[in-house]
């Protein structure tokens, strides 16, 4: 909790309690429900930054109150996330407060996400039992509580899977239509572009279908338009991540440090941590291996989907919440249920 960018106060620090809805509300979350309250920041505020007022204050001398930041004294930030999570979130605070809509979505989406990676399974041809494990097991993986935590993985899992249903059903401009959604969802939401292709091309997909599919890359224009609007650049949404340094300039020296971590400096390393951490770390391991072991052996634009989801942290940052993102990787889960 200390260290991070806080939207609304935080009860824990204040020691009034906590309620639901908040114990799911941690780190990346106050970003997204900043976003889904205040929006972006205007151009304005984009030229004069750090005119917002903190949303919380605390008493001087308070040895808590210099560790805490607001999302708000710091809103370049927020182009670092991408908008379809906090716009679901904002359509639904309405009706419910703000961290009940953020979890709602993140829950929902989970939900009907496994359902679909079961159906996906069911159409590859898995029999009813080896869909429904490897469901259980995605479902089991302790890096998936991040699909009930007020996090878009949810809402990308659904995407995700039923492009690759649709795709399945050769419904190709719907299952473009989940892969351009995908795309305003997680920046990585791109690189299923060129498994979507692939699917097509080996389906025999006619021209037609596959100018739908090379589509999906545009779902991006709305987001690119929105950071042109208000900071003057088209990506400025990559400029943060780097500045964050979590967009490598140099994607190789990025492979080599993290293998280096793994191999070599594996003892060094805590169990937890905020960056690189021994669960991170045999999480890349293990996700490396089931790589290699389905290898032709699960549709091969499926297994470039997880391939590609694999590599990009590894090119791009250090180990940091390595474990979350390969939640992600369902058909490596259906492979080890077979």
């Amino acid at each position: 909790v200390v260290g991070f960018h806080h939207f609304l106060p935080e009860s824990r620090m204040e020691g009034t309690g906590v309620e639901f809805f908040s114990l799911w509300t941690y780190g990346d979350a106050e970003w997204y429900q900043a976003i889904a309250a205040r929006g972006y920041p205007s151009r304005q505020a984009f030229l004069s930054p750090d005119r917002e007022p903190p949303l919380y204050r605390f008493a001087p001398g308070d040895p808590l109150g210099p560790f805490l930041k607001s999302t708000e004294n710091d809103q370049k930030m927020k182009f670092a996330f991408f908008p379809l999570y906090p716009l679901l979130i904002h359509l639904l605070a309405p009706l419910l407060s703000l961290e009940g809509a953020a979890f709602f979505v993140a829950n929902l989406g989970s939900f009907l996400g496994l359902l679909a990676v079961y159906r996906l399974g069911r159409e590859l041809g898995a029999s009813e039992t080896t869909a429904l494990r490897g469901v259980v097991l995605l479902a089991l993986y302790p890096f998936g509580v991040f699909f009930q935590a007020s996090y878009p993985e949810g809402l990308f899992l659904l995407l995700a899977a039923l492009a690759f249903c649709l795709l399945a059903q050769r419904r190709y401009g719907a299952s473009a239509l989940c892969g351009a959604l995908l795309c305003l969802t997680k920046g990585v939401g791109v690189l299923v572009t060129l498994p979507l292709l692939l699917g097509a091309r080996l389906q025999g997909a006619k021209v037609r279908d596959l100018a739908l599919l090379a589509l999906v890359p545009t779902g991006l224009l709305p987001y690119m338009a929105l950071n042109f609007a208000r900071t003057g650049s088209w990506t400025y949404f990559n400029e943060v991540l780097v500045f964050w340094q979590y967009g490598a300039t140099n994607p190789l020296g990025s492979l080599a440090r993290n293998l280096t971590t793994l191999f070599l400096d594996f003892d060094a390393l805590a169990w937890l941590s905020f960056h690189s951490s021994r669960l991170d770390a045999l999480a890349m391991l293990a996700f490396l291996g089931l790589l290699v072991g389905s290898f032709r052996r699960i549709p091969s634009h499926l297994w470039l989907y997880a391939a590609l989801l694999w590599l990009t942290p590894m090119l791009r940052k250090d180990l940091m919440s390595f474990g979350r993102y390969m939640s992600l990787l369902f058909p490596l889960f259906l492979y080890g249920a077979s």
